[in-house]
């Protein structure tokens, strides 16, 4: 089921399985719904952490090397530069891998985010890459949110995806015809 069907069965009014233990209670009205900025500043801030700490690991590997092969006095560190590319290498990486296998990254799913296509669909690879590559290079796009009616950035508004507030591993199914409201 594509996410547009989902949100239209939800702003009817109707209840799907997701239920009450699927979805935090406090987290239920927003379910569904499109993220906005502050949560998506969160989840981004999350994967840049987890990022930089593994760069950081990186360069504390590779210095020990150096200093075990090379045996020089004191623990050369490696360039920020190499940092900078490593770092934002594994940032792309991250983004285009988790945007095109379930649609969320490491810090999406701990703020209960997921990017979605204009259709609802999952992203597929390229357009994971691309808007991975998008973010990557202009961040600042991020504040379009303000003033988005849709509370899309402008990564999401060139791209045709939105990220939503998705607390559950996938979407729940829908019965094919929706019973009427009592």
């Amino acid at each position: 089921m594509k996410f547009s069907e989902y949100e239209a069965f939800v702003a009817a009014g109707q209840r799907t399985e997701v239920g009450d233990s699927s979805v935090p209670k406090q987290a239920r009205p927003f379910q569904g719904h499109r993220a906005g900025l502050v949560t998506r500043t969160l989840a981004a801030l999350i994967d840049l952490g987890l990022v930089a700490l593994t760069v950081i690991a990186l360069n504390a590997i590779a210095a020990i090397i150096r200093f075990l092969v090379v045996r020089t006095s004191g623990l050369d560190i490696p360039h920020l530069q190499w940092s900078i590319m490593l770092g934002a290498g594994l940032l792309w990486t991250s983004w285009t891998w988790g945007w095109a296998l379930t649609g969320r990254t490491f810090g999406g799913h701990i703020m209960g985010l997921r990017v979605v296509s204009r259709s609802g669909d999952a992203l597929g690879w390229a357009t994971a890459a691309v808007r991975a590559l998008f973010c990557l290079a202009f961040p600042i796009g991020l504040l379009w949110v303000l003033v988005s009616r849709s509370n899309r950035s402008f990564q999401d508004s060139f791209m045709r995806t939105s990220v939503i507030h998705d607390w559950v591993m996938s979407i729940p199914s829908v019965p094919e015809e929706i019973p009427p409201k009592s």
